[in-house]
């Protein structure tokens, strides 16, 4: 059973500086006290970097908890899930997954599903992704292949 729920949430985090480090929206979230686990719908993460310029990321469901062997929040997202990210040229890098695990604090992201990573007319796929929001890296892990189109 859960103990609450939130219509419309909308959580921003701020560094010592007070510059926002990232937001999370949903357009619901229920909270279960058993599993200290909160379920979304539609979760909308933003992580902004120093010059201000977010990644999003979307995706139809989401958890938020705490992963206890990592010692840190746990944004687990699933069902069409897309990051978003500005290239300093205008272009965007865009990545889309099954599923998707995000540890906000440690500016990590994850997965072990198929990804499909879209830039300027190329197209990456693979099996397997890790991404770092700090340093601005995606790395496609297993049977990678490329296709670039003109």
């Amino acid at each position: 059973d859960f103990d609450y729920y939130i219509t419309g949430m909308s959580n921003t985090r701020f560094d010592a500086t007070g510059k926002p480090t990232y937001k999370l929206e949903a357009t619901r979230v229920t909270h279960y006290p058993d599993t200290d686990t909160a379920k979304m719908e539609n979760p909308h993460f933003f992580y902004f970097d120093v010059e201000g310029n977010p990644w999003e990321v979307t995706a139809t469901s989401g958890n938020l908890s705490n992963d206890p062997t990592r010692n840190e929040e746990l944004l687990e997202l699933f069902d069409d899930v897309v990051i978003h990210r500005p290239l300093k040229d205008g272009n965007f890098i865009t990545v889309t997954t099954q599923n998707l695990n995000v540890f906000p604090d440690s500016k990590d992201l994850m997965t072990e599903s198929a990804a499909t990573l879209e830039a300027k007319g190329t197209r990456l796929e693979g099996t397997g992704m890790r991404a770092s929001f700090a340093d601005e890296r995606i790395d496609l892990l297993n049977a990678v292949k490329g296709f670039h189109n003109e």
